[in-house]
């Protein structure tokens, strides 16, 4: 395979790369956005993210009406921060999405897409590149996350580096890019 050292390849957004949960606010209840978010990231968004016990934090919009805005963290049991985003769907209802932290299935649909722009880039066949990314949700650093690329017809091995546009409320990453690394066997 040839290699361009200066690839990067853009990409538009994808709302399968939006890892966020609904939730209805009871419309008689006290409970701020704020705490509804707290109650969903250590509940339900907690066992989908599946990096162990969450304890969140979360602020609560200024003026809680739809399409308000509000931040939340979390602390995994290992130390790691997750950050949220959270926004007012309606009066009762809030979204709040994962903002540094990339599923699984988000990852495998990055893997065949690398493959193909990889090949399309290349002019080989897709079927002598594979490319593996993490295996479990991962926790994306400054923006990126490292996978290897594989050209079966040479045996070669390079990094990968996905970088992930921002993550916008409601919708997920606006994008991503790959960086091919240098060959690392």
């Amino acid at each position: 395979m040839k290699k361009n050292e200066n690839l990067i390849l853009r990409h538009a957004p994808l709302a399968a790369l939006a890892a966020a949960t609904l939730l209805a606010l009871t419309a008689c209840s006290t409970q701020t956005a704020g705490e509804a978010g707290e109650e969903l990231i250590e509940g339900e968004l907690g066992t989908e993210i599946a990096m162990g016990p969450l304890e969140s934090s979360c602020t609560t919009p200024d003026d809680p009406k739809t399409g308000a805005t509000f931040t939340c963290s979390a602390t995994t049991e290992s130390g790691d921060t997750l950050e949220f985003v959270g926004i007012m769907e309606a009066d009762d209802k809030i979204l709040v999405g994962a903002s540094n932290v990339i599923f699984v299935e988000d990852l495998d649909f990055l893997e065949g897409d690398a493959v193909t722009t990889g090949a399309e880039n290349f002019e080989v066949d897709p079927s002598t590149l594979t490319v593996d990314c993490p295996d479990e949700n991962t926790l994306v650093v400054d923006d990126q996350v490292t996978c290897e690329l594989t050209d079966s017809s040479d045996g070669a091995t390079y990094d990968l580096t996905v970088t992930l546009e921002p993550f916008v409320a409601g919708e997920g990453f606006s994008g991503w890019e790959f960086s091919l690394g240098d060959q690392t066997n």
